[in-house]
């Protein structure tokens, strides 16, 4: 049986995976699956579809502008990054008298 190549494309899946999980009582929730980060999974659960939605595409512009190594990073490190930046002041450079050539050699 032949089957045309319409039929044989597969949907393509964005990152990250959205996927409902029916809990014991019948309540249905959305989970938003990351995936592996420092070697642990990651996922986040959310009451309705479009709470997951806002949650992925916010994950896919971060990755997108911060690439993968961003999304490793624990949000804790990231604010204590951000304000360790706002504390650095430029230091004023020096200029160093050491290797002058205009300077007279020492004598011991």
């Amino acid at each position: 049986m032949a089957q045309t190549k319409a039929a044989k494309a597969k949907r393509k899946r964005s990152w990250p995976n959205i996927y409902t999980r029916v809990h014991g009582s019948g309540q249905a929730s959305y989970v938003v699956d990351i995936g592996l980060i420092n070697g642990k999974r990651e996922r986040h659960s959310f009451k309705t579809k479009a709470e997951a939605g806002t949650f992925a595409e916010l994950k896919r512009t971060e990755r997108q502008n911060q690439g993968t190594a961003a999304l490793a990073m624990p949000q804790a490190i990231k604010v204590d990054a951000a304000k360790a930046s706002e504390l650095i002041v430029p230091a004023p450079t020096i200029p160093s008298q050491r290797f002058s050539p205009l300077s007279k050699p020492r004598s011991c």
